[in-house]
Order: structure tokens, then sequence, then C-alpha cells
């Protein structure tokens, strides 16, 4: 099973707006990250950086190397299947497996302030979600490995599947 499954850690959202991404997430059964570029599904690495670049005199500085990762990884690496672990401040939040491809959503836009700009801001690039768990578990209740894997940075981390059959254990145990 570990050959082809794969278990992922995200954080949703940035801080400002985490609460109300959390509850989309868990609400209407996705994961989503942000960057709204179009939809990315043939597009190139090149074209991606690019439309990337165009968006720095919008939303300011952010290092593109790193948004195309993220997107990249969204993208083409996370899997049907795969487990996904919502998590981010301390705690263990929702817990699911990955029900479907990914998929260019441009919707809902969630409405907050966000450095200082009152406006729309849409997380567009999804995948459904079948979750197992809902939860509050706080990271301090699990083992110290486990805990420093889920607060490493960047909001997608792949999490070793022994480490995710471990932390199963705790999560899904009744």
């Amino acid at each position: 099973m570990a050959g082809h499954r794969r278990a992922w850690r995200i954080i949703p959202g940035d801080p400002e707006v985490r609460s109300q991404v959390l509850g989309e997430f868990i609400r209407g059964d996705y994961i989503s990250i942000g960057w709204d570029i179009g939809d990315i599904a043939g597009m190139s690495d090149d074209e991606i950086r690019r439309r990337l670049e165009e968006r720095r005199e919008i939303w300011g500085e952010f290092s593109i190397g790193h948004a195309l990762r993220l997107l990249k990884t969204f993208r083409d690496e996370m899997k049907k299947g795969d487990i996904v672990i919502v998590s981010v401040d301390g705690f263990i939040y929702a817990v699911g497996e990955i029900a479907s491809p990914y998929y260019y959503e441009p919707s809902p836009p969630l409405c907050f302030e966000y450095r200082g700009k009152k406006g729309k801001y849409i997380y567009p690039y999804k995948r459904r979600v079948r979750w197992l768990r809902i939860t509050k578990l706080p990271h301090s209740e699990l083992p110290e490995e486990i805990r420093k894997h889920l607060q490493r940075p960047p909001t997608i981390v792949e999490i070793d599947w022994d480490m995710w059959e471990r932390l199963s254990h705790i999560i899904l145990s009744p």
C-alpha cells in the first residue's frame, strides 16, 4: 500500500484567512490552494512562472519558485487515494482521503482584508476529499517526531508513510 499512496500535510490559507479557508475545506469536502493564475491543468512550468511574475504588481513580493513548487505538487504529485492531514497552529483539524484529481474552480470567493487590502480572494486549485475524521487534536498530544514534521513549512509537506501509519493509530482510533 505504501508503494503508491502518499500522505500530505496541508495548511489552510494564510493566517488572516485561515479559519474561513478551514471552514470551506470541511463544509465543501475539498482542499485547495491559492495563487490564482488561471487553470494550470496543461500549463508548462515556464507559463506558470510567467503568470506568477505578472501578478507581482498586484500581490506584492513573493517567492515565485515557492509558488511554482506548491502549484506543481498540488496538481502533479498529490493523487486520488492519498491521505491529507489539515494541520496548523498546533492542531490537526481534519484527516481525509483525496477523492478526485486536481480541478480548477474559482469559487467561492472569500471576502476579507489581506495585507491591508479588502477584497475577494480565491483558492481555486482543488481536490475533493472524503473526510475520515474532523477533530481538533493538539500537536502536544503527539510524539515529538510527528509534531516536528507537521510543523514544517511550506503549505504542503509530504509525510513519511510510516509516520502516517503511526499517526493514523492516534487519530483514527475510536
